[in-house]
């Protein structure tokens, strides 16, 4: 059966926990939380396309598709995608 893997972007240690008390089937991990507290406001982005290129690289062989859900942030898909570039067989 084909799988679609939706995958929030987290754009902020509030946000992710907002998530994990407010919205119903959502778990953000705390080590990723805790990942995002690591950097300031300022980097927010950078660590969001690190943490969104890994989680797929994980999860893509398993699934047949990605549903991304940025939230006003698209463009931080492309640099996802680039660093995904020839390292990930993503959904086959």
């Amino acid at each position: 059966m084909p799988i679609q893997y939706g995958l929030v972007i987290i754009k902020s240690p509030q946000m992710a926990r907002y998530m994990n008390e407010h919205v119903s089937g959502i778990t953000v991990p705390a080590a990723i939380i805790k990942e995002m507290e690591s950097v300031s406001p300022e980097g927010y982005k950078d660590k969001a396309v690190e943490i969104t290129a890994r989680l797929l690289k994980e999860i893509g062989p398993m699934v047949q598709g990605v549903h991304f859900m940025p939230l006003g942030w698209s463009e931080v898909i492309p640099p996802v995608m680039e660093r995904l570039k020839n390292t990930c067989r993503c959904g086959g």
